[in-house]
């Protein structure tokens, strides 16, 4: 008796196991990292934001409403264009969700930049 409920609880988790390696990677966000060859073939600029919130394109202090009208300006004459987006640790997220706004709103390819150890 004791050998079957010992083989039943076998054959339970070994198919709760099996089940979970199943359901999760579809659960799981896809991210499309660029490859050194695609980022050759675009104009890129660049977006900071700081932990005071203060956003940079290229360097130069923006007004967070002027952002959407300064990047399609700076891209009005290229192709293929990209926005790298880089942010503080304290950077609240929804900054960064708001430039990736701008950037599918304008048809515009946006990426996190992160660092590498």
């Amino acid at each position: 008796m004791k050998t079957k409920l010992i083989l039943l609880v076998f054959i339970f988790l070994s198919i709760y196991i099996h089940s979970q390696n199943r359901i999760e990677p579809n659960n799981a966000i896809k991210l499309e990292l660029p490859k050194k060859d695609e980022i050759k073939n675009y104009k890129i600029i660049n977006v900071s934001i700081d932990s005071l919130n203060i956003f940079r394109i290229n360097g130069i202090k923006i007004d967070k409403n002027r952002l959407e009208t300064e990047l399609v300006r700076q891209f009005l004459k290229y192709k293929n264009k990209k926005i790298l987006i880089k942010l503080d640790k304290k950077t609240l997220m929804k900054n960064a969700v708001y430039v990736m706004d701008i950037a599918n709103r304008n048809r515009i390819k946006s990426s996190l930049a992160v660092r590498t150890k």
